[in-house]
């Protein structure tokens, strides 16, 4: 299931998303990702849950891809 919490600055998007996470992690592992370095740093100081993952979606990516297959030109032409 995903959640999208929206809403103007300041209004408290984060403490519940930082809730909800904690909440869902006692039950099963949470990953938290964001494009943004800044947003994660702000998630990575109020999330304290051992089962709470908080992850740059690059960085997500990255290590999705490294255990991809890598199909060249040529063997993509065959």
């Amino acid at each position: 299931m995903s959640t999208f919490i929206l809403g103007p600055a300041g209004c408290g998007k984060t403490a519940e998303l930082v809730r909800r996470a904690c909440a869902a992690a006692d039950e099963t592992p949470v990953l938290v990702t964001s494009s943004s370095p800044a947003s994660l740093g702000v998630l990575r100081g109020r999330i304290d849950h051992p089962n709470v993952k908080v992850r740059e979606l690059r960085d997500l990516a990255f290590d999705i891809l490294a255990g991809a297959e890598l199909i060249d030109d040529v063997r993509a032409a065959k």
